[in-house]
């Protein structure tokens, strides 16, 4: 950042001068280490991309473990949805069982009035 009155340059997280040796190299500044970090990742990825086109070996060996990662990946989210849908099964079944057995006392019907409803279910069907 800079200053509007006189025009002094300073990093915007620690307040110590900014386009400075010290600043790079020496002070504690987060701002200094995510740049650093940052200048890390880039450098191994260009080199991925490096080895990538001249060994083939290495681009094999990189689309495999990805292609192994997103399977895998894939497969877990595919379990915990599984057990999910499995628990909620399991739940709805219980509710059921609950609600017939609620019911067991307080319906009556006798053997002529099941016949009939046998008949009529038959007759649906068939049509």
């Amino acid at each position: 950042m800079e200053c509007g009155k006189c025009g002094y340059q300073f990093c915007w997280y620690c307040l110590d001068e900014f386009y400075t040796v010290y600043h790079y190299e020496v002070t504690n500044c987060p701002f200094r280490y995510c740049l650093l970090h940052s200048i890390e990742v880039a450098g191994f990825l260009i080199l991925l991309v490096k080895l990538m086109l001249t060994s083939p070996f290495v681009n094999d060996l990189l689309l495999f473990t990805i292609k192994n990662l997103a399977v895998h990946g894939t497969l877990c989210v595919q379990i915990v949805y599984l057990k999910s849908a499995i628990k909620s099964l399991k739940k709805t079944e219980r509710h059921l069982a609950r609600h017939q057995e609620s019911l067991r006392g307080k319906i009556n019907i006798t053997g002529d009035q099941r016949r009939r409803t046998r008949q009529l279910t038959n007759r649906i069907g068939q049509h």
